[in-house]
């Protein structure tokens, strides 16, 4: 693993660029995963028409596509900081805490965008449960209180 929770958390080398984005195909992905929105919208194309149908298909693809470019961003931000806007914002301080906790505990906090989804999948710590060596700035602390 080339980023860990210390100061390799920090993309280190140029070359490292390409590993912080997903996939360039995963995109596809995200597709395959609405799948359930085309099932549903189907259904809803015979009870109630094309209409309805349609905002199912627009929406579920808008959110699905939403949610994977603002993962893209937020990640690449995590492990690439330039002190941009976004990263002085509490909300993006509290998920990059969050995402660094990933990086100590691979099994724990996998959503970097929603972290309710690691509360409902029971994988979700808020903070580290001892105290390790942190990436430090602008990373932060996450150490026992």
């Amino acid at each position: 693993m080339v980023f860990k929770f210390d100061h390799t958390y920090h993309m280190q080398h140029e070359d490292d660029v390409e590993i912080i984005d997903m996939k360039k195909w995963k995109w596809l992905l995200v597709l395959a995963g609405t799948a359930l929105e085309l099932v549903a919208a189907f259904i809803v194309f015979f009870w109630l028409g094309f209409a309805e149908a349609a905002t199912i298909i627009v929406v579920g693809f808008t959110v699905s596509f939403a949610y994977y470019f603002a993962y893209e961003y937020l990640h690449y931000c995590m492990h690439l900081p330039k002190e941009r806007q976004l990263e002085l914002s509490w909300v993006f301080q509290r998920l990059n805490g969050h995402h660094l906790l990933h990086h100590r505990f691979m099994g724990k906090n996998f959503n970097v965008v929603f972290p309710f989804a690691d509360w409902c999948m029971g994988t979700l710590i808020a903070r580290s449960p001892f105290s390790f060596k942190q990436a430090g700035p602008p990373t932060p602390n996450v150490q026992p209180l």
